[in-house]
């Protein structure tokens, strides 16, 4: 059980998997009241049960691959609202008053991006409202509304997004993300088996990992955090005390220090030859206008080097004919602080693969991150390796002088 400041507000956010079926439901509603009894004011954000979210979706792609966003939505939307009906009715049932809110009836107001919409605005009015009768106010994540009334939906993850929005906008002691998995590691315990939890990491470091593959909070909601400096919080549903994410700014540090490793399996390697500066500008004016995410960027005199997720290919093919396109790629990501000072870090990395004949496509540094693409096929070799080379398993970090 997480202790806490009392009559604090915190802000509790439970994902798919914490609430993944009725016994589920009722062991949270068990930790909500726990929390609140230590005279805490409590807002709770959930997602869709496991699997529900997506369920809705093919019911949707059933009838049409190409269904209408605004329809989309008002179908996706069901799943958070029978989560938060059926947590509220939980904690009634236990004896302690709580009301469920919708999107709508939250006061978020987005803009009219369907299925990917940002949040422009919260009146907290409505929440501040049931919290000061007492109750605990179970709100649904991932879902607004636009000026015109229409619900919207704020993308994959959507509810860490609710969840630290709101924490902003009510000034809350805290945000805790409740998860399947005990708080932030060193790499993903899925492919790296000796991954250690972290007590603490900086929001910078955490930034950097959300957007580099590391998915335990969506990146928008880190950015959200960092902004309006939310105190956040990662742990598992079950046990642990998780992760800190603190504010402290990690750039100051005057030695190198590496916070994790992040992947993503699904890149591409796209190069353009023979093209001048005026071609270049107008290649990277077409991305950006077509909200396409690239990295590791290399312009040189008369090519144009980037790297890109996988699932953009059509759109990059659409806008030069003559890209040499290398896919089955996966990027790694070492993420610290005050990295490309420090030559024995990016040295180590290409030690490591070298003696295990690893090819490095290309490469990119920066003071808080150092990312390399390789062969898919290498992606877990390389990533224990390199975990082991920094001893990332035993170290609460790995400090150079």
């Amino acid at each position: 059980m997480v202790v806490c400041s009392i009559m604090a507000l915190i802000i509790q956010k439970y994902g798919g998997t914490s609430i993944g079926d009725l016994q589920k439901v009722d062991a949270v509603a068990t930790r909500i009241i726990q929390a609140k009894k230590l005279g805490n004011k409590i807002v709770v954000v959930v997602s869709a049960m496991a699997g529900e979210t997506r369920r809705l979706d093919n019911l949707a792609k059933q009838i049409t691959p190409q269904c209408n966003p605004r329809e989309l939505d008002a179908l996706l939307v069901a799943g958070e609202q029978m989560s938060v009906a059926l947590l509220a009715i939980a904690l009634i049932n236990k004896g302690c008053p709580a009301v469920s809110l919708s999107g709508s009836q939250l006061g978020i107001i987005t803009d009219s991006n369907h299925n990917a919409a940002q949040i422009l605005k919260i009146d907290p009015s409505n929440i501040l409202q049931v919290l000061d009768s007492g109750k605990i106010c179970v709100v649904a994540g991932f879902q607004g509304v636009d000026a015109n009334g229409n619900t919207t939906t704020l993308g994959f993850e959507g509810s860490d997004t609710t969840a630290v929005a709101l924490a902003a906008a009510l000034q809350a002691d805290e945000c805790q993300i409740y998860t399947d998995v005990p708080g932030i590691h060193t790499g993903d315990p899925k492919i790296i088996p000796q991954a250690r939890q972290l007590e603490n990491i900086n929001i910078q470091q955490m930034l950097e990992l959300s957007g580099l593959g590391a998915q335990i909070l969506h990146h928008t909601s880190v950015a959200i955090a960092e902004k309006h400096k939310v105190p956040l919080k990662v742990l598992s549903s079950a046990t642990g005390d998780g992760t800190v994410i603190n504010h402290d700014n990690g750039n100051n540090y005057n030695f190198s220090v590496i916070s994790g490793i992040a992947c993503n399996k699904k890149q591409m390697l796209v190069t353009a030859k023979n093209i001048n500066y005026k071609l270049s500008n107008n290649i990277i004016s077409q991305i950006s206008a077509r909200d396409i995410t690239i990295d590791m960027l290399t312009l040189e005199q008369s090519a144009l080097v980037f790297a890109v997720d996988s699932l953009f290919k059509a759109k990059i093919n659409n806008i030069y004919n003559d890209f040499l396109v290398t896919d089955g790629l996966a990027k790694i990501s070492v993420v610290g602080s005050n990295l490309r000072s420090d030559a024995k870090i990016i040295n180590t990395i290409f030690a490591t693969l070298d003696s295990l004949e690893i090819e490095i496509k290309i490469c990119s540094t920066s003071e808080m991150r150092i990312s390399i693409l390789i062969d898919t096929i290498y992606l877990e070799q390389a990533v224990n390796a390199i975990h082991g080379a920094f001893n990332l398993a035993e170290l609460e970090e790995i400090i150079t002088a």
